[in-house]
């Protein structure tokens, strides 16, 4: 599934995420979010961290005097940010998987130039981390102890708080975030669907969302950390692609009641696991990603798949993305 680059139009809405009903942690309590997810990771579904892309930055600073010139008239190299260049192949690459390798080599671009105290952090920190928005981020975040004398980059926001040793670790020879400190951070700055969609992905990862809890119950009075609170209510470790958790985010804001996630059907096929659901009311949603049907067998073996979960009485709802862009239709 390749996640839109289209936002759903309920953006001003939370889910229940919008509800009010988390208060404000005090030094001494967590903020009252009671998780309640029916969880279910589907047998034999991946939960390891994806491969995250590690395109060669070249560094203009790194090579000798006219080579990048000779390069770029050659068509070989494109510029990426100043001072940096990527393969020509890269600036082509098409489609989500292309951008998505453009949006790490920029982290990595700017990081190769950073001072040693700045951290790699939010959006930023995610995407090192193999975690997954709905949209990529168009800037690089990082953390810093002061306000920086000079602002350079137009393509870097800064965040001037200092991140205790505790909660820096190391990829791939760049300083950045710790999994559960960047989950937190997202979850206090993103927009409500790009936090669940993040948040899922980290709890199918393993993050203990205890610690997330105790994360936000010290950030007490900070911006954010009620809704954050909340959209960690409905974060649910079975979605298993982005897709699937926007289309809970929609259903939610919708109004409807929360649905459970990797439904286990028993069919005439044997078990079948559905998206979504609500077994009380014998409804299934189904999100259907782009690269979800390559050939005609894919179609073939899901048509039969769908028929065997209708004979048993339940009602299957299809979603695309382009429902997604239109949540009052949904």
């Amino acid at each position: 599934m390749n996640p839109s680059t289209s936002a759903p139009t309920t953006a001003t809405h939370a889910p229940d995420v919008r509800a009010p009903a988390t208060r404000a942690p005090d030094d001494r309590t967590r903020p009252s979010v009671v998780h309640t997810t029916s969880t279910v990771v589907r047998p034999g579904s991946p939960t390891a961290a994806p491969v995250v892309p590690d395109d060669r930055v070249e560094l203009a600073r790194e090579l000798p005097p006219g080579y990048v010139a000779s390069e770029v008239r050659a068509g070989r190299l494109v510029r990426l940010r100043r001072g940096a260049y990527v393969s020509a192949e890269l600036a082509e690459a098409k489609g989500y998987v292309g951008a998505h390798r453009r949006a790490v080599a920029l982290v990595r671009a700017v990081e190769a130039v950073s001072l040693p105290d700045r951290t790699v952090s939010h959006a930023s920190a995610a995407l090192l981390h193999g975690l997954p928005t709905w949209w990529l981020p168009s800037h690089v975040h990082l953390s810093q102890p002061v306000e920086p004398r000079v602002r350079r980059g137009d393509d870097v926001v800064r965040h001037v708080v200092a991140v205790p040793d505790d909660d820096v670790v190391e990829i791939d020879g760049m300083r950045l975030t710790s999994l559960s400190r960047t989950v937190v951070d997202c979850l206090c700055t993103l927009r409500p669907w790009d936090a669940l969609v993040l948040t899922d992905a980290a709890l199918r990862r393993g993050v203990d969302v205890a610690e997330i809890l105790d994360r936000l119950a010290a950030r007490r009075g900070h911006r954010g950390v009620r809704r954050a609170a909340a959209v960690l209510g409905v974060a649910d470790a079975g979605a298993e692609s982005p897709g699937e958790s926007l289309t809970r985010y929609v259903l939610l804001a919708g109004g409807l009641p929360k649905p459970s996630t990797q439904v286990e059907v028993t069919t005439r096929y044997g078990t079948v696991w559905a998206d979504l659901g609500w077994k009380d009311h014998q409804v299934l949603a189904e999100y259907d990603g782009e690269a979800k049907y390559v050939t005609r067998a894919d179609l073939v073996r899901e048509k039969q798949r769908e028929d065997a979960l209708r004979e048993t009485g339940n009602q299957v709802v299809r979603v695309t993305k382009a429902d997604l862009r239109d949540p009052v239709g949904l």
